[in-house]
């Protein structure tokens, strides 16, 4: 089963991104597909989702790109770049594939995620963030149709 993760923390405005793109695609009852929401995940939390392996879409802020530019890319750039921080998140996500690869635990996937416009105390994303659920959830969305014609 595909798994879509949303990442951040609903507590620091635009970090909260990854989760509102779920309850967004929550709404549309998307078939053969696990929608998870993790706030604020730890390297256990991620272990427990990506150790059977499977194909991962993960939905985040970015702490680097171009503004209100959805930027898509794949798990392995993660792994292969570690040192290069793109998400927020990227260094305990990065830790447990790598972990997970030594096991042979077969992982494929994406990262979606937009730039954040501010991480400060707020249970609302900004205004520009907030626009751009929809259009991230139909990016995901695609993702997923793609894979299963496949």
């Amino acid at each position: 089963m595909i798994k879509i993760l949303g990442v951040g923390n609903p507590l620091l405005g635009d970090d909260g991104f990854g989760l509102k793109v779920i309850e967004f695609l929550r709404e549309k009852n998307i078939d053969n597909v696990n929608l998870i929401e993790l706030p604020t995940p730890s390297p256990w939390d991620l272990y427990e989702v990506f150790r059977e392996g499977g194909f991962f879409v993960i939905v985040d802020v970015l702490a680097n790109g171009n503004d209100n530019e959805i930027e898509v890319f794949p798990l392995s750039d993660l792994k292969s770049y570690p040192s290069v921080l793109k998400s927020q998140h990227e260094v305990s996500i990065a830790q447990v594939l790598d972990l997970l690869s030594l096991n042979d635990v077969k992982i494929d996937g994406f990262v979606v995620g937009v730039k954040y416009n501010t991480i400060t105390p707020s249970l609302t994303l900004s205004e520009n963030l907030d626009n751009l659920v929809p259009k991230t959830a139909k990016t995901v969305l695609d993702l997923i149709e793609k894979r299963l014609a496949i």
